[in-house]
């Protein structure tokens, strides 16, 4: 997941700003481990594909929605507004 997580970092890095950062450190708020990342260029079509493959999954659930803690309140407040 964390390796997930520093590819989607490193598209967002290079798409918004142009760059790839020398390092990402990701810190576990459980026990404060500190995992670090050096990300190469070679992270950019991963994490692309990584976030095509998100996208798909969103949209092959329900049209956009999924099964999550929230679905209740979601169709709560979109309830008068079609949205599925």
């Amino acid at each position: 997941m964390m390796e997930r997580y520093s590819q989607l970092v490193s598209v967002f890095s290079y798409e918004s700003l142009g760059i790839l950062p020398e390092k990402i450190e990701i810190v576990s708020l459980l026990d404060g481990r500190i995992t670090a990342f050096y990300p190469s260029e070679q992270d950019i079509p991963k994490g692309v594909q990584y976030l095509e493959d998100i996208k798909q999954l969103v949209n092959e659930n329900n049209q956009g929605c999924f099964e999550c803690p929230l679905t209740k309140q979601c169709k709560d407040i979109f309830k008068d507004q079609n949205v599925h």
